[in-house]
C-alpha cells in the first residue's frame, strides 16, 4: 500500500469521503492556528497501520509518520513554506524475485529514485530464534539487497524500547540516500548543459 504523506486523505482508499472529511479537518486545524498536513501523518497512520502485521510495524509506522510530520514543520519553520518529504512510505511491499516473492514490512522510497530502504520489523517469535530463522532472514537480505534495496532491522525489543529512536535512524538512512541520488542526478545534469 502507498502512502504519501503530503497527500494522504486522497489516496484511492479514501478518495469517496476525501474532500468532505480533508475540508472539515483542515477548517478544524486552521481555527486552532495549527498546520495541517504534519496532522495528517498522525491520521494517515492511524489510518493506515491496519495494513500492518504485528503491533511493532504498526508502532515504527506510527513513529514515521510522526517522524516525516515532524521534518515537515521543520521545513516550514526553516523556509517559510510549507513542505512535501522527498519519502513515500509503503507497507507490505512485495518484490519479486522470479518466482520468488518476498514482502517487506516497511518501505521508505524516494521520490528521485535514491532511497529504497525496507524495513524489517524482527519479532522473537519468528526471527533469529533458530539458526534456520537467522539463515533464511540473511539469505533473504542479500537476494533484496542484489534488487537494489538496503535493508535494514530492528528487533522487537528495539521498537517497544523507543519506537522514535528507530524512525529517526531509518529516516535518516532514507534521506541520505535520497540527498546522494538527488545529487548524482544533478550533477550529470549539469555536466550535460556544458556548466
Amino acid at each position: 500500500m502507498t502512502i504519501n504523506p503530503g497527500t494522504v486523505l486522497q489516496h484511492r482508499r479514501c478518495a469517496p469521503t476525501a474532500p468532505h472529511a480533508g475540508a472539515i479537518f483542515d477548517v478544524g486545524v486552521e481555527e486552532v492556528g495549527m498546520k495541517k498536513d504534519p496532522l495528517r501523518e498522525y491520521f494517515a497512520s492511524e489510518i493506515y497501520s491496519h495494513e500492518c502485521e504485528s503491533p511493532i510495524e504498526r508502532m515504527l509506522l506510527r513513529a514515521l509518520f510522526y517522524k516525516i510530520g515532524l521534518y515537515m514543520y521543520e521545513c516550514a519553520d526553516q523556509f517559510g513554506t510549507s513542505a512535501r518529504c522527498p519519502l513515500t512510505v509503503e507497507t507490505q511491499w512485495v518484490e519479486r524475485d522470479g518466482t520468488r516473492e518476498y514482502r517487506i514490512d516497511i518501505v521508505l522510497l524516494g521520490s528521485s529514485g535514491g532511497a529504497r530502504l525496507g524495513i524489517e520489523c524482527d519479532g522473537h517469535e519468528f526471527h533469529e530464534k533458530t539458526k534456520e530463522q537467522a539463515q533464511r532472514d540473511k539469505s533473504r537480505d542479500r537476494v533484496l539487497s542484489a534488487a537494489g534495496w538496503k535493508m535494514i532491522r530492528f528487533t522487537g525489543s528495539e521498537i517497544w524500547k523507543n519506537p522514535l529512536a528507530c524512525a529517526d535512524e531509518a529516516f535518516g538512512i532514507a534521506m541520505d540516500m535520497e540527498g546522494s541520488a538527488a545529487e548524482v542526478a544533478f550533477m550529470a545534469a549539469r555536466s550535460k548543459g556544458g556548466q
